[in-house]
């Protein structure tokens, strides 16, 4: 992995998962996990400017294309055409649609 953002982050680990998700750790808890089809965003309840920072960091880095940022202390996403969509812990953004699996005889 190259030396960007989130590498000299204090606290900050980037890992692969067991279920092939590539995530942000920040602390104990990993801030922005994402796959080719989504990205899942959490606090884990603290919600710092540092948490927000290390999930922009992550989405500038590895070009996700969402953006975190509060009004009045409430937390938005502006996310491809969508904007001020409202964040909660585990909010998942649509990167792409899964293809559909069927079952064969």
């Amino acid at each position: 992995m190259t030396k960007g953002l989130l590498a000299g982050g204090v606290c900050t680990d980037v890992f692969e998962d067991t279920d092939r998700y590539t995530c942000v750790k920040y602390h104990k808890t990993v801030v922005a996990r994402w796959n080719p089809f989504e990205i899942i965003l959490d606090s884990g309840g603290w919600m710092t400017v540092t948490t927000k920072k290390r999930m922009n960091q992550a989405s500038q880095e590895f070009n996700l294309g969402y953006s975190v940022y509060a009004v009045r202390g409430e937390w938005y996403i502006d996310f491809k055409d969508k904007t001020r969509i409202e964040f909660f812990d585990g909010v998942t953004l649509v990167r792409k649609e899964r293809p559909d699996v069927t079952e064969r005889d």
